[in-house]
C-alpha cells in the first residue's frame, strides 16, 4: 500500500492542476459572455434612441417610437455571478445529453437571449412598448406581445418603422469610411395588405427621416395610394430570351411627379451646369522668324 502513496499524490497533483485551468477557462468564459451581454444592452438603448419620430406627426412629433425598460444589475459582481450562475446551467446541460458535438449547445440568438435575461434579473426585466399607428397620431403606446392583434396596415407600418430604427442603429455602427447609406427596404406587394394612405405617408415620412429608402411592389391599381409616390415604374415580364427561355421583366413606363418635375427643369433651364477649361497659349506666329517676307525681300532684289 505504501508503494501506491506516491502515485496517488502524483495524480493528486495533476488533477488539481486540472481543475484549475478548468477554473480559469470558466472565468475567461464568464467575462467574455458578460462583456457580450454589455454590447447587446447597449445597442438596445441605442435602437430605443435611434426611433426618435420627426416633426409634423402631429401627437408623435418628437417622441420615440419604441420604448425599452430594462432592469439594472448594479454592480460587476452581480453581474459576474448572475452570468457564472447561467454559464453553469449551460454546462450541465451538455453534460446531460453526453455528446461532445457543438449541436449540443443553443443557437447564438438563444444564447445571447439567455444570457441577457439572466444579466437582467430573469423573466420580466424586459418591457418593450411601440406606439400604435392610427389615422391621427395619437400617444398609443402597447407591448410589443400585442403586435400579433394589429390590422395589416398597422403590422406593416410597424415593421417598416422598426426597421428603419435598427437600419440607423447598423449605419451608426459602421466603418465611417464604408461606402453606402442607410439601407433600401424592398416591401412585396405591401398594398395587398393595407393601402390606407396616412399610414403610406407615415412610413415615407419616417423612412426619408432614417435616410432609408422605400420601395413599393405591386399589383394594386389603387390610385390614391400608388400616387403618393414621386415615381411610379410599370413593369411588365412577358418578354422571353429565346436562348435561355427565361422570362424577362422589362420597364414600360415611367411616371410620378419626379418625372414631371425633371422634363420640366429639362425644357426650361436647357444647361444646367458649365465648365471652363483655361489651356496654355501656344508660342504666337509673330515670335517666329517670317519667311515668307524674307523670300519678298529676296524676290525684289533679284527683280532689281
Amino acid at each position: 500500500m505504501s508503494e501506491l502513496i506516491p502515485e496517488i499524490e502524483l495524480r493528486e497533483k495533476r488533477i488539481t492542476k486540472l481543475l484549475d485551468q478548468l477554473t480559469e477557462d470558466q472565468l475567461l468564459l464568464v467575462q467574455q459572455c458578460a462583456a457580450l451581454t454589455k454590447t447587446i444592452v447597449a445597442m438596445l438603448h441605442q435602437v430605443a434612441r435611434h426611433s426618435k419620430l420627426p416633426a409634423g406627426l402631429g401627437a408623435w412629433s418628437g417622441k420615440p417610437f419604441l420604448t425599452l425598460r430594462l432592469a439594472d444589475w448594479g454592480s460587476e459582481e452581480t453581474l459576474t455571478h448572475r452570468i457564472s450562475a447561467c454559464v453553469d446551467i449551460l454546462v450541465a446541460d451538455v453534460a446531460a445529453k453526453h455528446s461532445s458535438s457543438a449541436n449540443v449547445l443553443p443557437p447564438a440568438l438563444d444564447l445571447a437571449k439567455r444570457l441577457v435575461l439572466a444579466a437582467l434579473g430573469g423573466s420580466g426585466s424586459i418591457t418593450a412598448k411601440v406606439l400604435k399607428p392610427h389615422p391621427v397620431p395619437v400617444m398609443d403606446p402597447v407591448d410589443v406581445t400585442q403586435i400579433k392583434k394589429f390590422s395589416g396596415g398597422e403590422l406593416l407600418t410597424v415593421s417598416v418603422l422598426l426597421y428603419c430604427c435598427l437600419a440607423q442603429v447598423r449605419a451608426a455602427n459602421r466603418n465611417s469610411g464604408l461606402p453606402g447609406g442607410v439601407g433600401t427596404l424592398l416591401l412585396d406587394n405591401p398594398m395587398g395588405k393595407s393601402n390606407y394612405v396616412p399610414f403610406i405617408d407615415l412610413q415615407r415620412t419616417v423612412a426619408a427621416t432614417h435616410g432609408v429608402q422605400l420601395i413599393y411592389t405591386t399589383g394594386v391599381e389603387d390610385l390614391d395610394a400608388v400616387g403618393r409616390f414621386p415615381l411610379i415604374l410599370r413593369l411588365r415580364n412577358n418578354a422571353h430570351d429565346a436562348r435561355s427561355g427565361h422570362r424577362l421583366v422589362q420597364l414600360t413606363e415611367r411616371y410620378g411627379d419626379a418625372v414631371s418635375a425633371g422634363v420640366t427643369d429639362a425644357r426650361s433651364d436647357g444647361i444646367r451646369a458649365a465648365r471652363l477649361y483655361r489651356f496654355p497659349l501656344a508660342e504666337s506666329d509673330n515670335d517666329q522668324p517670317d519667311d515668307s517676307a524674307e523670300a519678298d525681300d529676296r524676290d525684289g532684289e533679284d527683280g532689281a
